[in-house]
């Protein structure tokens, strides 16, 4: 008899989850999210504005947000818009808070 059991999670949502936590954890990436959910909606320009980097390099961190899924990208007339997937972060959230806390989630 196999008294093994499988792991709660498989190797690519480990994955997954990993790249997430990776992209959110850098400095200016959380920096970022946290202005976007403290703003709304922002241009690349308006974030380097006021993180006081460079365009470029932020574009190239919103492109690792976007591609995790934690920052979501408008596109208008006027130009790319970018916003805080507050369902995601908060999802995230309750599950590290329940993680620490011993609960289960």
């Amino acid at each position: 008899m196999n008294t093994k059991k499988a792991p709660c999670l498989n190797s690519d949502q480990v994955e997954s989850a990993t790249l997430t936590l990776r992209a959110y954890k850098h400095r200016f990436r959380y920096d970022i999210v946290n202005k976007l959910l403290t703003n709304g909606r922002m241009s690349s320009g308006e974030i380097a504005s006021y993180l006081q980097l460079e365009e470029p390099y932020i574009s190239e961190q919103l492109d690792i947000l976007r591609h995790s899924d934690l920052v979501q990208a408008e596109y208008a007339e006027d130009g790319v818009f970018f916003h805080a997937n507050e369902p995601k972060l908060q999802h995230i959230k309750t599950v590290i808070s329940n993680f620490f806390s011993g609960e289960k989630g």
